[in-house]
């Protein structure tokens, strides 16, 4: 995640597969409203009726959708409250996912949605 440790991060948090998670801000190209585009996208598993995809690029590679079951806004977290994957969880959980942020007292898993496996590049 990108960010000043005075300023924060943006994140664009999402709800895929009964959990809230985030991803930063800045590697969003856009949010489909598209049911055609999020049903063909992969995702974190089954997509609810009414699924958007959003379109990231990450540091390196093309721009990928991602299928999500809604869109919750987005948050400037503060970059204290950020976490990076402990090792002992590599591996165990779903590689996109690279972290943890504290936010409101509950844990959001931070993923970095151009590493979502057989998403196609936009």
């Amino acid at each position: 995640m990108s960010g000043d440790e005075d300023e924060g991060v943006d994140v664009l948090l999402f709800e895929a597969a009964g959990f809230r998670m985030g991803t930063d801000a800045a590697h969003v190209l856009r949010v489909s409203k598209s049911p055609a585009e999020a049903a063909a996208a992969p995702g974190f598993g089954p997509i609810r009726a009414g699924a958007r995809a959003i379109v990231a690029q990450g540091p390196s590679g093309p721009a990928r959708s991602v299928a999500v079951d809604n869109i919750l806004g987005v948050r400037r977290l503060p970059a204290g409250n950020l976490r990076p994957l402990p090792a002992f969880l590599r591996g165990l959980i779903h590689p996109a996912v690279i972290g943890f942020a504290l936010m409101e007292e509950a844990l959001i898993a931070l993923v970095e949605l151009s590493e979502v496996e057989g998403g196609e590049p936009r």
